[in-house]
């Protein structure tokens, strides 16, 4: 591994970074869609895996057309398919225009299309992992509130076990930023106990990424067999769950996505370990910005380092990051 690490100790080395399933559907999909040869068949191919196992097609709203779901449940559980295959075709247009990345980081529902990004699965394996997390992790929504606090994570775990109500600790996104999650009945008085360290605060209808998120085992299982076993590649893969790299051998059975999607992601921690492998090109692998561009060079500051970031969805990045690596080589 260290020969490995060694070869992204230069610059321009590039990590791409795809965020879990926030967020709605960004008119720019339609957009990206009708314009894009690579992303358009990107999402055509792995819509025909998604419509093969949850028996919907998910390429109607990138062509404009609408669908209203008849329940949250279904919303959410599409929503989560659309981000995850946009990823999937950022990930292509980037490849068709001769870009692949030095390593990946996901972030949630990302962390099973990161291997994708590098080559370690196929399009298709990954898009079928999309489609049984999506399915998986829906339930009918409960009332839940998420605080972003100033905190790094050992303050915030000894906060929410001393909490008057209980809360649970989501991760870091920063080295002095923790997230948390309580119950909405509960908030008020969360909220008093964090007092002037919430930064921010927003309803959540799932509790990811803690012991009580719902996920369907007898379905997952059935769907997802043995797994899917990561490929050999010489690039690594970042993983908040682990925060760390990701082990090798990693193989992406029903029991490790659940695992990945109850447990606190240490986005922070992933972060730390890119940078210190050399890695200082950042690209959010989203159709819109998001928040983890911003987490990155929070990190990256409190280390003393400079990075440099894009947007996957942004053509005129794509060119100059394709630029910057032509020189750097």
């Amino acid at each position: 591994m260290k020969r490995l690490i060694a070869r992204f100790r230069r610059r321009h080395a590039l990590l791409f970074v795809i965020p879990g399933g926030a967020g709605g559907f960004p008119p720019v999909n339609v957009e990206l869609y009708r314009d894009d040869r690579a992303f358009r068949d990107s999402i055509e191919a792995s819509a025909a895996i998604v419509e093969e196992i949850l028996g919907w097609s998910a390429a109607a709203a990138f062509r404009g057309e609408k669908e209203p779901p008849a329940t949250a449940e279904l919303e959410r559980r599409n929503e989560l398919v659309h981000h995850g295959l946009t990823r999937i075709a950022l990930i292509d247009q980037w490849h068709a225009d001769g870009i692949t990345p030095d390593g990946a980081l996901g972030v949630s529902l990302g962390e099973v299309i990161a291997p994708y990004a590098i080559g370690a699965i196929s399009r298709e394996e990954c898009a079928r992992l999309v489609a049984v997390v999506a399915q998986s992790v829906t339930e009918p929504p409960s009332a839940h509130r998420t605080y972003v606090v100033k905190a790094d994570a050992e303050t915030a775990n000894h906060l929410c076990r001393t909490a008057p109500a209980p809360v649970d600790f989501l991760g870091t996104s920063s080295p002095a930023l923790s997230l948390v999650l309580c119950r909405e009945s509960d908030a008020e008085a969360i909220r008093g106990w964090f007092g002037d360290a919430v930064v921010k605060e927003a309803p959540s209808g799932w509790p990811y990424h803690t012991p009580n998120m719902y996920w369907n085992r007898e379905w997952s299982r059935e769907r997802m067999g043995a797994g899917v076993a990561l490929r050999p590649v010489q690039r690594p893969i970042y993983s908040p769950a682990v925060g760390a790299l990701l082990p090798a051998g990693t193989r992406f059975d029903a029991q490790c996505m659940q695992w990945m999607m109850t447990v606190p992601s240490h986005f922070a921690n992933a972060v730390s370990a890119a940078l210190a492998d050399g890695f200082d090109t950042f690209v959010q692998v989203a159709a819109r910005p998001m928040y983890v561009l911003a987490d990155v060079v929070q990190t990256a500051e409190a280390e003393g380092r400079r990075v440099s970031q894009f947007h996957a969805f942004d053509a005129k990045a794509r060119a100059k990051v394709r630029r910057m690596r032509r020189i750097a080589r």
